[in-house]
């Protein structure tokens, strides 16, 4: 009888690929993170450990991890918590902390929503994966401020990328739709508005556009006290 084969001898002889485990953090919407499609159970300070790590691109020194995670303990509270993390991540089945005596970093392939997945998805997608909430929402460390505006940032310019393809595809109504989200998001910016006008202007809905830019004109008098630029205003040649 022969032996049965190794499973990694078999798969390379089948020519069929192993399956490799897929490690998920999700940070929009709220933490979690999924191995294997099961979700992991961690403590409040190693989820934090985790989610600034995913955050980064780099390896950071222990020291700087410690004191952005825990900046109201002493040094060596702050580095003894940052150990205890590290630790308790220990009996999970997948290690997602790379950690030397110095450095730490998340490893290279879990797939972070914040990151990978803005990056990589489409525009008619983004909901479906989840990717349109707000970076932890309920965590109020200081370390989230910038990155939940970086963040904004980045959906923005993808909702007004997707209504600029919408419009030069003359599919006005999608162009309408997606402005007004990225207007939902950030009722302030004139580019956002500009986009919606120019949409109802290709639907000839010359009342349409000219009350977008009353309301827009209208908030933002009365927010900042400002007019809209002198070319959104010829955009529609609104006399008021």
């Amino acid at each position: 009888m022969t032996a049965a084969l190794p499973m990694e001898m078999a798969l390379h002889r089948s020519g069929a690929a192993p399956a490799v485990p897929r490690t998920e953090v999700r940070l929009l919407g709220g933490f979690e993170i999924i191995h294997n499609a099961q979700v992991l159970d961690l403590k409040p300070g190693t989820e934090r450990l985790v989610a600034f790590l995913a955050l980064l691109e780099r390896a950071v020194e222990r020291r700087y991890a410690a004191f952005r995670l825990w900046p109201d303990k002493g040094e060596n509270r702050a580095m003894a918590n940052l150990r205890s993390a590290l630790w308790r991540l220990r009996p999970l089945p997948v290690t997602l902390v790379e950690a030397t005596s110095t450095h730490v970093r998340l490893r290279r392939d879990v797939w972070v929503d914040a990151r990978h997945g803005l990056a990589d998805a489409e525009l008619s997608i983004l909901d479906d994966l989840g990717l349109t909430g707000e970076l932890l929402p309920d965590w109020y460390d200081d370390w989230l401020v910038v990155e939940r505006e970086r963040l904004r940032q980045q959906l923005l310019h993808m909702l007004e990328t997707a209504c600029e393809c919408a419009l030069h595809a003359e599919r006005y109504g999608h162009a309408i739709d997606v402005g007004l989200r990225a207007i939902a998001l950030e009722p302030l910016r004139e580019s956002a508005h500009r986009l919606v006008i120019r949409a109802h202007l290709g639907e000839s809905n010359i009342h349409e556009a000219q009350r977008q830019y009353r309301q827009f004109a209208d908030l933002l008098r009365g927010e900042l006290g400002l007019i809209p630029s002198p070319g959104l205003q010829a955009l529609v040649s609104d006399p008021g």
